[in-house]
């Protein structure tokens, strides 16, 4: 029962967490690529600091499952 509800836990993480996180980088970065062809940059410089700083937020995540597991 243990090893069930700490998988569980871990699904949780992934899919709750990390999981979203990729998600939401991929559509920002959906966003830069269609603002790119259409000449649009004013916020370009804003939507690459998300991604960098949900990068960031995703590698602490898998650094702390690492840790857990």
């Amino acid at each position: 029962m243990a090893e069930q509800a700490e998988r569980r836990q871990l699904s949780q993480i992934l899919h709750d967490d990390l999981q979203q996180r990729l998600y939401g980088m991929q559509m920002r970065m959906m966003t830069i690529l269609n603002d790119l062809q259409a000449g649009n940059t004013t916020k370009l410089a804003h939507y690459a600091q998300q991604v960098y700083n949900w990068m960031g937020d995703a590698i602490q995540t898998t650094r702390q499952l690492t840790v857990d597991l």
